[in-house]
């Protein structure tokens, strides 16, 4: 079992794991197919990384400075699965870049990774966690609410790549 000082520390690991990643990214933009053959392929990518790690630092700094106990577990579970979303989705881009795949053209294959992969690692550890360090809450002790929360988080953080993607 975590304490909550240690889920802290390894979501701040994740947020540094998802900059040098981000910067990578930003780096060399034209190595990626998704971005390549365009005349400016820093923009995109700068908005495909950037505004989402923006998102997400709002998100974890407002779960430290709110007082309301139910509103920061939704914050700070916000906050991983958030973090997870976007981990996912730039590693899909390194990998599609590796590959040299255009990664956003194949809408199954990237709906499906890009929302399961993070709902399930947050569901299988991170919620469990926050269970336990959080016995009292009522939002993530219901699976209802859970699925609605996982739904809200996702889908926009999914849907909105192939938008900011567009130059």
């Amino acid at each position: 079992m975590w304490d909550l000082d240690e889920i802290d520390e390894a979501f701040n690991w994740l947020v540094l794991i998802l900059t040098m990643l981000a910067g990578s990214l930003i780096q060399y933009p034209s190595l990626y197919p998704t971005f390549a053959n365009r005349l400016h392929p820093e923009i995109p990518v700068i908005r495909v990384i950037l505004f989402p790690l923006i998102a997400l630092i709002v998100f974890w700094l407002g779960s430290h400075l709110i007082r309301n106990r139910g509103t920061k577990v939704v914050l700070r579970c916000s906050s991983w699965l958030y973090a997870l979303s976007i981990l996912t989705v730039d590693l899909l881009f390194l990998i599609g870049g590796v590959l040299g795949v255009h990664i956003l053209e194949n809408g199954i294959l990237w709906i499906g990774l890009a929302s399961m992969v993070p709902i399930s690692i947050y569901l299988r550890f991170i919620r469990k966690e926050y269970e336990l360090i959080y016995p009292d809450s009522q939002f993530l002790k219901s699976n209802r609410k859970q699925a609605l929360f996982c739904l809200i988080i996702i889908v926009p953080s999914v849907g909105f790549v192939p938008v900011l993607a567009i130059p």
